[in-house]
């Protein structure tokens, strides 16, 4: 979970330190990512 994570961290910092330019997709990816995140979450109680 911590390593899946990180991929927001460094979405954030492309989005804002390096004005990312293909965000809307890769906003898309990081959405799936955060989904299987809560399905894990969810699965494991």
């Amino acid at each position: 979970m911590i390593r899946r994570g990180s991929v927001v961290i460094s979405f954030l910092c492309a989005a804002l330190i390096f004005r990312e330019k293909n965000l809307r997709s890769k906003a898309i990816d990081l959405g799936m990512i955060i989904i299987g995140m809560i399905l894990l979450y969810l699965g494991s109680k």
